[in-house]
C-alpha cells in the first residue's frame, strides 16, 4: 500500500512497506530545522528499545529510541 506525504513525514518504513517507527511532530518540525540549515537525514536504526506499561491501563507499548544519521548537502 503506497503512503501518504504525512505518512511519510513521520515515518519509517522497512522493506516490505511496514511501518517501524513514527517520529513525534516536535521532531519532524527539528528535521526540518536541520534541512534548512544544509542537512539532510540520510539514515536511522535502532539504538534502544524501551518497554513502557501504561500504569492505567496496563497496556504495553515498545518505544524505540534510534541513532540517526544526517549528512550535509552540497549547495546545487
Amino acid at each position: 500500500m503506497p503512503c501518504t506525504d504525512e505518512q511519510e513525514k513521520f515515518h519509517r518504513f522497512n522493506s516490505v512497506g511496514q511501518s517501524v517507527l513514527k517520529f513525534s511532530q516536535q521532531f519532524v518540525s527539528r528535521i526540518a530545522e536541520m534541512k534548512s540549515s544544509g542537512y539532510e537525514l540520510k539514515a536511522a536504526k535502532v539504538n534502544f528499545i524501551v518497554h513502557r506499561t501504561k500504569e492505567e491501563t496496563g497496556q504495553e507499548a515498545r518505544v524505540i529510541l534510534p541513532e540517526l544519521f544526517f549528512e550535509r548537502m552540497l549547495p546545487v
